[in-house]
């Protein structure tokens, strides 16, 4: 993969299917001066883009893969993933079915709120209850009176306003009245409750369902059933998790479990005021998945046990669970969740970010919560699939009652167009002909044979496969029947085909673009990247990923304006095109797409570029610019011109497949279907070398493009000033100078940049070396300080080992010593463990270090600081990978390492083990770690060597997250006391990459005993 190719596809996300600003991006004329793309006269050449081509893949929210979108493959993965241990196995039908609620914000009475604090709950809600109550703070959750919304969640919204007054240092907290948005009839009940003792809650009734009915030993439930509740603390899953047992029979089996909204305030309850509840179903389900309604009632049990003094706690509880009940009554299908997350989405985006909206789009955002059930489930199903077009007929949802009034009504408020008349197909011809199946394409085709002159047709085929050879194209057989059927169509040869294909798909609908943009709007703005979406709050529903706790303090926007987020937008946009441009191989609107980056970064220069401040620069704002988007198109364009290959294929005879016709006496529709299977060796030139019936217009040659490299370079170098990618631009800039024959400037640059505060870790050790490579005389007389430092010899270790495998471009494989097939790491650590010194150790490369940092920065990482927490799914601060992160924790994070220095690390990390265990954490792997392991290399490390390495991961995490040893090894001098060796391996083909040079070289000054074991092939004894 092209460098930085996986950081843009990272940054895009899912391909939006339209690009509103794709023609005038492609259209307006350039002012650069790069040249990438001319023809004869010198003029740039015209290049279109299909800006609604969806993305071929997905990737998972449980393992991150990339999954083709087709249905049937995302269904069988996610089944695949999802079941794996103790997963769950969902369908694809459930993917969007959580539970997300946000606290309603309720009245300010402050005109001068400078700061808002999002608190993100995580912890016991029973303790969260007794905490907001003290603080005067209303814990019901916000329910609409419209029932497009249903019950709330455990992930929720609590606002605190920290009120800053003009003259005044000090910050001072108010306290909200947060009250539903809208008045509920349950409203006075809930009241009423608040009162109740614990005598007057025995005896009470609650009306819930059975959720959860795969888990169950019972399939078949019958009406009146009597069942009893059971806690169920050690759920891997869910602490506060409640079976549901039937207590008919002599043996209790169970049935399923109560809904996590209402076990997690019931749970502590059941044990702090021992409570217990048995009841009866009352309503058999249909399906034996399906939820079953049940009716409980409380009892109090008759025992020694301690009865909970805490009557505001248990006041708090009790509300808490008759809202979830009396919620679960009002919205009681659990086939809508993905319903209310998406309103509750939009809500939250348009209450935060209302000044990044116009009028007219604000009007248009906030109408969907007007339309009717039917309208926003069908309309979130549509935007959820790949599409862009849906065929009428074929759409059905079972929780959409009728979607024909929901498409009208759709239609009529523009979230989604359709059409009907062949007069409209033509701007959609492709994306329609993709609804067709691959049974209805060859019908279409034998309609065509009537009446239409076979050979040229045939010359129409010829033409089409000589075009993919030419763009290394190969598709699938559908996709080159419709291919097909397009070209034959653009050549005048079946004029009937837009009538044929709306024959056969009938009336199609598709989201509008204006929609589209405006929820792709609303996502990117409420998760802040192109990673996460909707499926972000499944993972936190099944409980697979529990996001830290902290606090949001919003001290300034991250967009100041809609011009800043438009632009923003549109450099999405572009990095999409080039992306999808390399994907089809399109060299010519690559180029394009790096000439418009070009220019558009020089036309901010003055404005944006040149106003900012190495302050800004190292914060995390500049990655939410324009610029910062051009600028990663600009470093993929760089690593696609070094080299860049034009290959020119030789065009072959169209009368090729005419000589072969004749010859043949086939069918012409079974010789197209043959032609679309194996058109490259068709293509190809016969092996003796006889082209009597090919011509050749052009050899294939590679142009390599190093001077246009090279103005990129020195362009993104004087444009960004401050910008930790300098580093590597630096030296591509060296190293293409040297390509072209310029040492000597080669050389300047090299110097220069060590110059630069920018460059740091491995790109200042390739500059060094490079620096004394070139530097030698006549053109430097005089010897760098700095080479005595870097020409240290690093201590290697030759071990020896039986090759499985030779090949080159292959990762190397050896016999171990146990006879089983192993990677060098491996062998390597069986060589340490034996002969090698007794050594114990894991092969972890970076993964140990971050997990080990994380652990002891953990508290400081979550640390309160203004504007680094935004959203409610961050496992990692904003500004982490910034000089920021320790400028302004520096008394923090010092104060942390004196004590992992003074040996208090092992007591930190077994603290910050057992409290967050299983948190997600940016670098931390629950899984790949256990506690013992970590426990032992933190011991024999050494408190000041372990301190030394943790403060560069926090003075630059971006710089030396990467590149660190393949190996971590220990071993104990008594009980403890130790030692510890860290050490790189490398295969018989293998050398040090610059990074791991300058770890190894800093490890060394950090005083770790390092050292590179080199694996050779077992010579052969004949």
């Amino acid at each position: 993969m092209l460098k930085g190719r996986e950081s843009l596809v990272r940054l895009i996300g899912r391909r939006r299917r339209f690009l509103p600003n794709c023609q005038s991006l492609l259209s307006s004329p350039i002012q650069s001066s790069l040249n990438l793309c001319t023809d004869k006269d010198g003029k740039i050449f015209s290049a279109k883009t299909d800006d609604s081509e969806a993305s071929d893949v997905v990737k998972c929210p449980v393992c991150g893969k990339n999954v083709s979108t087709d249905d049937n493959i995302i269904n069988t993965h996610l089944d695949a993933c999802l079941s794996r241990g103790t997963k769950r196995k969902l369908t694809q039908r459930t993917l969007l079915q959580l539970n997300f609620c946000a606290q309603p914000k309720g009245q300010i009475h402050s005109n001068e709120t400078e700061h808002q604090i999002t608190n993100v709950v995580s912890e016991d809600p029973a303790k969260i209850l007794v905490e907001n109550a003290i603080c005067g703070l209303s814990n019901t959750v916000a329910v609409e009176e419209d029932d497009n919304i249903h019950a709330g969640s455990p992930l929720r919204f609590e606002c605190l306003e920290l009120t800053c007054k003009a003259g005044s240092s000090d910050n001072q907290i108010n306290k909200i009245d947060c009250q539903d948005k809208m008045p509920s009839p349950d409203t006075e009940a809930l009241k009423h409750h608040v009162d109740l003792t614990i005598d007057d809650i025995s005896g009470a009734t609650l009306q819930t369902f059975i959720v959860g009915r795969r888990f169950s030993d019972e399939k078949g439930i019958n009406l009146g059933n009597s069942i009893s509740l059971l806690r169920e603390p050690h759920n891997l899953k869910d602490p506060y998790a409640i079976k549901v047992l039937s207590a008919g029979s002599g043996c209790c089996k169970v049935l399923g479990y109560l809904p996590r909204e209402l076990s997690q305030y019931l749970s502590p309850l059941i044990e702090k005021s021992c409570l217990s509840f048995e009841g009866y179903v009352t309503s058999a389900p249909k399906h034996s998945l399906d939820v079953v309604p049940i009716k409980i009632t409380c009892h109090k049990i008759i025992s020694d046990c301690e009865i909970d003094d805490d009557i505001e706690f248990s006041k708090c509880l009790w509300k808490r669970v008759l809202h979830v009940v009396e919620s679960a009554k009002k919205y009681p299908s659990s086939t809508i969740k993905y319903q209310h997350n998406f309103n509750l989405l939009i809500q939250e985006v348009l209450r935060s970010n209302s000044h990044l909206f116009t009028d007219n789009e604000r009007v248009f955002m906030e109408s969907f919560s007007t339309l009717s059930v039917d309208s926003q489930r069908l309309f979130i199903r549509l935007y959820t699939r790949k599409g862009p077009w849906f065929r009428l007929a074929s759409i059905s949802y079972r929780e959409v009652l009728d979607s024909q009034e929901a498409v009208k009504e759709l239609c009529a408020n523009g979230y989604i167009c359709c059409f009907e008349d062949k007069n409209e197909l033509h701007d959609d011809m492709k994306e329609i002909c993709n609804l067709l199946t691959i049974s209805e394409l060859p019908e279409i085709l034998s309609v065509l044979k009537k009446g239409v002159d076979v050979a040229s047709l045939l010359m129409s085929l010829c033409n089409l496969l000589v075009l993919r050879l030419q763009n290394c194209i190969r598709g699938s057989r559908k996709q080159d029947l419709i291919a097909f059927l397009l070209r034959s169509y653009e050549d005048g040869l079946c004029p009937l085909l837009p009538n044929m294909i709306l024959d056969r798909t009938g009336t199609c609908i598709r989201i509008s673009s204006k929609a589209e943009s405006l929820i792709w709007r609303a996502e990117r703005l409420f998760f802040l990247n192109g990673e996460q979406d909707l499926s972000a709050f499944l993972l936190v529903d099944l409980g697979i990923v529990k996001y830290p706790t902290y606090n949001c303090i919003i001290s300034e926007q991250i967009f100041s304006s809609l011009s800043d987020l438009l632009a923003y937008e549109e450099a999405i946009e572009l990095a999409q095109i080039m992306d999808q441009s390399l994907d089809k191989n399109n060299v010519e609107l690559v180029l394009r797409c790096l000439m418009i980056a070009d220019s558009c970064i020089s036309s901010t220069y003055s404005e944006a570029i040149q106003s900012t401040t190495s302050e800004l620069a190292s914060t995390f704002h500049s990655c939410f610019s324009a610029s910062w988007v051009y600028s990663k198109v600009i470093l993929l364009g760089i690593s696609f011109l070094e080299p860049f290959m034009n290959l020119f294929l030789v065009n072959y005879c169209p009368q090729v497949m005419l000589a072969l016709l004749k010859s043949t006496h086939l069918e012409w529709i079974p010789l197209i279907d043959y032609f679309l299977s194996n058109w490259l060796a068709c293509l190809m030139p016969p092996v003796d070398g006889d082209l009597t019936s090919v011509t050749t217009k052009s050899i294939p040659f590679l142009c390599f493009r190093y001077h246009d490299a090279v103005n990129l370079l020195k362009r993104s170098l004087h444009h960004f000033t401050c910008d930790g990618r300098r580093g590597y631009w630096t030296l591509r800039l060296s190293v293409d100078l040297e390509h072209l024959g310029c040492p000597n400037e080669s050389l300047s640059v090299a110097e220069d940049g060590l110059l630069d505060p920018w460059v740091r870790a491995g790109s200042r050790m390739a500059l060094q070396r490079r620096v004394l490579r070139l530097g030698k005389p006549p053109r430097r007389w005089k010897t760098p300080s700095f080479s005595e430092s870097i020409e240290r010899k690093i201590p290697e270790v030759h071990i020896q080992g039986r090759p499985l495998n030779c090949e080159l471009g292959t990762k190397s494989r050896f016999y171990g010593e146990d006879g089983e097939q192993c990677g060098v790491e491996q062998l390597a650590l069986q060589h340490y463990a034996g002969e090698g010194g007794g050594w114990q150790g894991v092969h972890t490369e970076s993964g140990i270090w971050l997990t080990i940092f994380g652990l002891l920065m953990w508290d400081i990482l979550f640390f309160d600081v203004p504007d680094v927490f935004r959203t409610k799914f961050q496992t990692a601060p904003l500004d982490l990978d910034t000089d920021s992160f320790y400028l302004v924790r520096k008394n923090l994070i010092e104060s942390q390492l004196q004590k992992v220095h003074d040996g208090m690390a092992e007591e930190i990390l077994i603290t910050s083990w057992e409290s967050h265990v299983g948190t997600a954490c940016r670098g931390v792997n629950w899984d790949r770690h256990s506690l013992s392991e970590l426990r032992a290399a933190v011991t024999c490390i050494g408190g000041s060597r372990l301190a030394s390495l943790c403060r560069h991961l926090a003075e630059d995490y971006r710089s030396w997250s990467s590149g660190m040893p393949d190996l971590l090894l220990w071993r104990f001098h008594g009980e403890y006391r130790g030692e510890a060796k860290l050490v790189e391996v490398k295969g018989p083909r293998d050398r040090l990459s610059e990074q791991q040079r300058a770890w190894l070289l800093l490890l060394m000054d950090c005083g770790f005993n390092v050292e590179v074991c080199k694996v050779s092939a077992t010579p052969i004894s004949t």
